[in-house]
């Protein structure tokens, strides 16, 4: 006869977790316990430009410098690996409040889309691809199909706001005007980087120095900020 089993609870503080290289685990550990809300200290403390909301705030600041081209794919990315504030979500809401910020659904329709780049390539073939399916709908008796039409003329509302969002950066300003927007920006597109643009307050002693900047060296300035910044100091 087999013995029971015996189950033993054992405190997240009382877990360690050992890795032989920094490189890519210690990233990739942040990054898990992170998203699983899971509070963690790593003894060689962590870079913000490695942190998930640094890796965030990055990269909508590398959509907003590259907007001209709003890329398919690097837009996709950005949506898969952010968080949306609550109130940016409840706009596209229905009144039955279902979100339709759903970026699994919105990959599949922007590649059945032929959507590659560019603000009006997104408004063009994401219309014809919701009148294809009310046709369908219409046509075949397919009624559901009404409801995926909704949802993409949903992200085509979410692309074109974004993309305004995006498009408002200033080309050359003082460094408070950048900072200003990038705290504007990710109040809408970033949740949690509020810590992570409080860090980048520093970068206004640089303005005694040189300006205005371009948005551009403001986002490398952002980027090698980032990148030196460590979370343990």
């Amino acid at each position: 006869m087999s013995k029971p089993q015996r189950y033993v609870t054992v405190r997240f503080h009382e877990i360690a977790v050992v890795y032989r290289n920094q490189d890519p685990y210690r990233a990739l550990i942040d990054e898990i316990f992170t998203e699983a809300k899971i509070e963690t200290y790593l003894h060689d403390g962590r870079l913000l430009s490695q942190h998930p909301y640094g890796r965030r705030l990055i990269a909508l600041l590398d959509l907003a410098a590259s907007s001209e081209t709003f890329e398919r794919a690097k837009v996709m990315e950005f949506l898969t690996e952010t968080h949306l504030l609550r109130a940016t979500r409840e706009r596209y809401e229905d009144r039955e409040k279902r979100i339709f910020v759903r970026p699994s659904e919105w990959e599949a329709y922007t590649r059945d889309a032929g959507v590659v780049e560019g603000a009006a390539q997104w408004q063009t073939r994401l219309r014809r691809l919701a009148d294809e399916k009310r046709e369908a709908a219409r046509e075949e008796g397919r009624e559901w199909l009404d409801g995926v039409a909704d949802r993409i003329e949903t992200l085509m509302r979410f692309a074109a706001d974004l993309h305004a969002a995006l498009a408002a950066r200033p080309r050359e300003a003082t460094w408070d005007e950048h900072l200003s927007f990038a705290r504007g920006l990710a109040g809408q597109y970033a949740e949690d980087t509020g810590e992570i643009l409080k860090a980048l307050e520093d970068l206004r002693l640089i303005s005694s120095v040189r300006e205005p900047v371009t948005f551009e060296e403001f986002c490398r300035a952002v980027r090698d900020d980032l990148e030196r910044r460590d979370t343990s100091n």
